[in-house]
């Protein structure tokens, strides 16, 4: 099949944001804008270019792209197609709530929707010319937002439009708009989480309370650490100050499933789960890693590792080999064998010149000839194991 040729191609823009940004408002909004123009508009949500949604520009004057998590084609896309871009921030903290309490998200599913995102975004305004607003500044409360828009765009609209579409899309006619979509039967799929309307991407509870700062009383802090942590770069990028941006003195960080900080510095590890009784992540990859983070300079350091010996690295007669390292130093090098005991624990001390500038401890798992329990017959787990980690605990000081 021959596709046909446009006689121009169609103009791109791009409309990113956080997850409970307004980048769903922003959308809509550059729709309503371009509608005034006259254009043929395509518009849908995607992370990535897909053969579907190219083959959706045909005919199009105007191409109009949503995304939480723009790919590397979609920005190269953006980049060199020369595409106005606007790009919706929040404080992640506030966006995680919004997730957990809108969408009935756990804590985890939201930290972690919200981090792959702010990565993502992070990268955009990195390479890509972008204009970016910030949810705290109240911009959806603002109605020169929408002439500024237009200005971005290119679009010549007169105070009557403008004027009328921040009027369209004000909260309560939002509400009222998505209501009339659920009444229609509009907005698809029977889990709440993946309703939505087609064409403008409302959900059903996509109006939120609109808070700024309500993290404080909606997390705890082991919560509120955990996206400090992870969207530390992001945080800094756009202004948000964290409460720490580091774990205290003595803090230890738990890797079960009740552990919140745990996804946030470790890398390279199965999900956490519950092993013998107790929470653990298993080391996936050859060499998994730990950051911990100080919230203050220190002078030394001392911690304590608990780690769990995989059954396959107990019975592995001597072929499964494991090197521990804290800050580059090796501290310990465990080789497989029988042992009467499956879990190990592991001090270190570190002193001023071992201590890197940023404060931001490494710890590293390097595992040489991992073997899965299936391959010794041991059980049906044919995942490549030897060794998780449960604990790890830094005391320091100046």
């Amino acid at each position: 099949m021959t596709l046909s040729v446009p006689s121009r191609s169609p103009r791109l823009i791009g409309s990113f944001g956080l997850q409970g940004s307004g980048s769903t408002w922003v959308y809509n909004v550059i729709h309503a804008v371009l509608e005034t123009s006259g254009d043929r508009i395509a518009r849908f949500f995607a992370n990535d270019l897909t053969h579907e949604n190219i083959l959706a520009l045909r005919g199009a004057d105007v191409v109009l792209v949503k995304a939480h998590e723009p790919s590397a084609a979609l920005l190269a896309a953006c980049l060199f197609a020369g595409a106005p871009v606007i790009v919706t921030v929040r404080d992640p903290r506030d966006a995680v709530v919004s997730l957990m309490e809108r969408f009935g998200h756990s804590f985890q599913e939201a930290a972690d929707e919200v981090r792959n995102s702010a990565r993502y975004l992070m990268r955009l305004v990195t390479d890509c010319p972008a204009w970016v607003l910030r949810y705290e500044d109240g911009f959806l409360e603002t109605p020169a937002t929408v002439s500024k828009i237009a200005a971005h765009l290119g679009v010549e609209i007169g105070e009557r439009d403008a004027g009328a579409i921040f009027r369209n899309h004000r909260k309560g006619e939002v509400a009222e708009r998505i209501g009339q979509f659920i009444q229609e039967g509009r907005m698809g799929a029977d889990n709440p989480r993946l309703q939505f309307e087609a064409a403008s991407h409302w959900h059903p509870n996509h109006v939120g309370d609109g808070l700024v700062g309500k993290y404080a009383g909606k997390l705890t802090i082991d919560q509120i650490m955990a996206v400090e942590i992870a969207g530390r770069d992001f945080m800094e990028r756009f202004g948000y100050g964290p409460l720490t941006s580091g774990l205290p003195s003595g803090y230890a960080i738990d890797f079960g499933p009740s552990g919140c900080v745990n996804r946030s510095v470790a890398h390279g590890f199965f999900r956490p789960e519950i092993s013998g009784g107790d929470g653990v992540m298993w080391a996936r990859t050859a060499m998994a890693s730990v950051d911990y983070p100080l919230a203050a300079d220190a002078t030394w350091a001392r911690g304590a590792i608990d780690l769990v010996l995989a059954p396959a690295f107990r019975h592995a007669a001597g072929e499964v080999e494991v090197e521990i390292q804290v800050c580059g130093r090796t501290i310990a090098v465990l080789r497989s064998g029988p042992a009467d005991e499956d879990k190990v624990r592991l001090s270190f001390a570190l002193e001023r010149d071992e201590i890197p500038a940023d404060g931001r401890l490494e710890l590293v798992l390097r595992t040489t000839n991992a073997m899965s329990a299936a391959a010794l017959g041991l059980s049906h787990d044919n995942r490549k194991l030897a060794v998780g980690i449960r604990r790890l605990a830094v005391e320091y000081g100046a």
